[in-house]
Formats: C-alpha cells, sequence, structure tokens
C-alpha cells in the first residue's frame, strides 16, 4: 500500500461518501460533523476529510502501518462506543425514554 495512489483508489467525490474500510478491527471514516466527533471522542479511529481521495490514502496508509495491536485497540474502542450509544437496543430504549417523557407533559 505504500505507493498507492490517490486518483487509482477514488475516481470519483461519490466513491468517498460514507465510505469506511475495516482493517484487522480498525475504522477509517470519511466524515464530518457529529459522526467524526464521535470517531474522536471514542478514539476508535482515523478521519479524514470527505471528498479528498489525497487524505483517504494518508489515512488508509497509517491504518496499514499501524501495529496490530493499535488497530485492535481502535477496533475495540469503536465497537465499545457503537454499544454504549449506537447499537439498535439503545436506539429502541431512547424512543421509549422520550415517549414516556413526552406523554407526561
Amino acid at each position: 500500500m505504500s505507493g498507492m495512489h490517490a486518483e487509482n483508489f477514488c475516481q470519483t467525490r461519490k466513491d468517498l461518501e460514507g465510505w469506511g474500510c475495516f482493517c484487522g478491527g480498525a475504522a477509517h471514516d470519511a466524515v464530518s460533523g457529529d459522526a467524526a466527533d464521535l470517531v474522536r471522542m471514542a478514539e476508535a479511529g482515523i478521519i479524514c476529510e470527505p471528498g479528498n481521495p489525497h487524505k483517504l490514502v494518508e489515512a488508509v496508509n497509517e491504518l496499514y502501518h499501524m501495529t496490530q495491536a493499535q488497530r485492535t485497540a481502535i477496533g475495540k474502542a469503536g465497537q465499545d462506543i457503537y454499544n454504549k450509544y449506537l447499537s439498535f437496543e439503545k436506539g429502541v430504549e431512547n424512543f421509549e425514554r422520550i415517549c414516556l417523557e413526552t406523554s407526561q407533559l
């Protein structure tokens, strides 16, 4: 991967939208805003600017050059944050809580 060129990796901006790569449990996302903040907060991956194939290649290369232990650690952090806040079960719990709170107004 060390000689990868951005032009060969992603041909269009659309290729980058919402793109994620899982490498030994570690994640890379070309996102911004709340999604990027969550990944940063959880130390669960590497973020790069959406629509910038050069930054995407840099981020993938950074993952590639990490040790297996580093990739496993950020992968576990991502799984933990998902289970804590983003899983289907958590979504249902939050929806139920909001409905109960709203019905008591």
